[in-house]
């Protein structure tokens, strides 16, 4: 009773809610337009290039799907024959096409398939009722256009470097599931989430989308076709299996899906073989700080002047105006030559910070090409400071003056050798194993005392390594923060941690003699750099490989052309 009150509140509301997505409607194209246009304005053109392999693999799915699998397996199981399926559908299918939008058509493809049924003399009044309702029962469940156009999470994690792994595709999967009741528009940004791809990357999603949807909806459409008139046949005593006609549907699939797929992954493969590399990560990494005047000096000579005696080395510093640091250049990440040539790394990005702080300018001395060990290049004062990513243990304590800690290290290995990478257990046994270590860190002395089985040389010879030349070793041995920038670079080698607790050492800064005043300066500095995250945004920067693609400023038309900003 008195209904009616309850009734025009719900019409109400119903007005209300079409007002809203009437307002959302009208807004979507220019919120569209603006990602587009920011997302087209920031991309490189590498990026946009490798766009198109999503693009053209979806484009080749849904050709397979949508206009040979579904007809050909309805017409191995119903009366209707392959081109009469497409002969009533294919003006629907257009519009569809061009709209953008089942929905709009919904009615004009139920009249479609009743008009198929009418032409083979099937149609009644039963079959008619049966179109109507099963059109829009299944319209809102997924469809194979929706669960399709889900390739693109994949894709995403193949352009950014992170593929999905094979363990992973459970959790895809699953996930898949249940994204697929949602539109992609909402679907897509919580997968690349659950499956720790950067959520930026949708944006590239909205730019292909301006096509995919239109190839989404005729795929969704055809699988809509197919539900219906399989689900008819199967309730009103139409399904047929056919073996004749089923062996065509999958010869037919698999032929076409070679011609397409085969010649589309040699396109693919010649278009993306200068592509973007995980080994181009650490090759192409620049300076974060800004770059104070530097020299690298290829023939260096002890400072001049010399410290006079109880002269500060941080007063002479300031009165040369220049800062000298020495630096290993297969310290990686600490310090090493970029695919330019540029010296770079952590360590190098650190010195840059400290000389600008100094208000000096800096000359670099790359320690691996002198004939000298670094106790004499202190000794004889050929360098202010050495910043390279230098590990601190007991006896390297004895040797020199140290600062304090500006980042703790994890003591790995870095091996090829599937007996070791397999069994993380093997150094703990009797095996006699051989590592080696690079000379500008002694590691030797951390592993041999908890492992005297195992055999540790210095070798400076790193690339013979990995390289494949130097079999006699079964690992390099070093932190897991440098092995890591290695294997970007030699990808069929792992950082392995066979150790029962992790072994972490501090990392430190070199002085030459013992000067408190610079000293002091230099251990402040650190704690500085520590508390306002300069430290920790290095480390995400060149441990951990965070935002390492900078990206320029978009084109801007109030900025290029008017100048109305800055």
């Amino acid at each position: 009773k008195e209904k009616e009150s309850i009734l025009n509140g719900l019409d109400s509301i119903a007005k209300a809610l079409n007002n809203v997505n009437k307002m959302i409607v009208t807004l979507t194209p220019y919120g569209v337009f603006a990602i587009a246009a920011s997302t087209a304005g920031t991309m490189t053109m590498s990026e946009i290039g490798k766009l198109q392999a999503y693009v053209l693999v979806y484009s080749a799915a849904a050709i397979i799907i949508a206009l040979v699998f579904l007809p050909l397996i309805i017409a191995a199981v119903t009366p209707f024959k392959y081109k009469d399926i497409f002969r009533v559908s294919k003006d629907t299918l257009i519009t569809i096409f061009a709209t953008g939008k089942i929905i709009i058509v919904l009615p004009q493809l139920i009249e479609d398939i009743k008009q198929l049924y009418s032409d083979y003399d099937l149609l009644n009044e039963e079959r008619e009722q049966s179109v109507e309702v099963l059109f829009p029962l299944a319209y809102p469940f997924p469809n194979l256009g929706t669960l399709v156009v889900f390739i693109f999470v994949p894709f995403a994690g193949w352009f950014v470097g992170n593929e999905i792994g094979i363990n992973e595709y459970p959790t895809f999967i699953g996930s898949l599931l249940m994204s697929s009741f949602v539109a992609p528009v909402s679907g897509i940004p919580f997968m690349l989430h659950v499956m720790n791809i950067p959520e930026d990357i949708f944006n590239l999603f909205i730019v292909s989308s301006v096509y995919i949807d239109r190839v989404r909806v005729v795929l969704g459409t055809m699988h809509l076709i197919t539900f219906v008139l399989i689900t008819g046949a199967l309730t009103y005593g139409l399904f047929k299996f056919k073996v004749k006609e089923f062996t065509i549907a999958i010869i037919s699939t698999v032929i076409t899906t070679a011609v397409l797929f085969i010649p589309l992954t040699m396109y693919l493969e010649y278009a993306f073989k200068d592509a973007y590399k995980n080994d181009r990560i650490i090759a192409d990494m620049e300076l974060l700080s800004y770059q104070v005047k530097t020299e690298i000096l290829e023939k260096p000579t002890p400072i001049y002047p010399r410290l006079r005696k109880g002269q500060s080395r941080l007063d002479r510093i300031k009165k040369r105006g220049k800062l000298r640091v020495g630096f290993f250049e297969s310290s990686m990440p600490y310090s090493y030559f970029n695919i330019k040539g540029d010296l770079v790394g952590f360590d190098i990005d650190m010195a840059n910070n400290l000389a600008e702080d100094l208000g000096v300018s800096l000359e670099f001395i790359d320690l691996e090409r002198q004939n000298i060990d670094a106790k004499k290049i202190l000794d004889k004062d050929y360098v202010d400071i050495i910043m390279s990513g230098t590990a601190l243990t007991p006896s390297y304590a004895e040797k020199f003056s140290v600062s304090d800690s500006y980042l703790d290290v994890s003591l790995a290995i870095v091996s090829n050798n599937q007996e070791i990478i397999n069994n993380k257990e093997i150094i703990k046994t009797d095996s006699l194993l051989n590592f080696f270590v690079l000379g500008n860190n002694n590691f030797k002395q951390v592993l041999t005392e908890r492992y005297p089985n195992t055999n540790v040389s210095v070798n400076d010879s790193i690339y013979n390594f990995f390289n494949g030349k130097q079999e006699q070793y079964d690992g390099f041995l070093t932190s897991a923060e440098t092995g890591s920038s290695w294997t970007l670079l030699f990808p069929k080698y792992k950082v392995i941690t066979p150790f029962k607790e992790s072994i972490t050492m501090p990392l430190v800064y070199t002085f030459g003699k013992e000067d408190k005043a610079f000293s002091n300066y230099v251990n402040q500095w650190i704690k500085l750099k520590s508390k306002n995250n300069s430290i920790d945004n290095l480390y995400r920067y060149w441990i951990l490989g965070k935002d390492v693609k900078s990206t320029k400023p978009r084109w801007c038309i109030a900025h290029d052309v008017l100048h109305w900003i800055d």
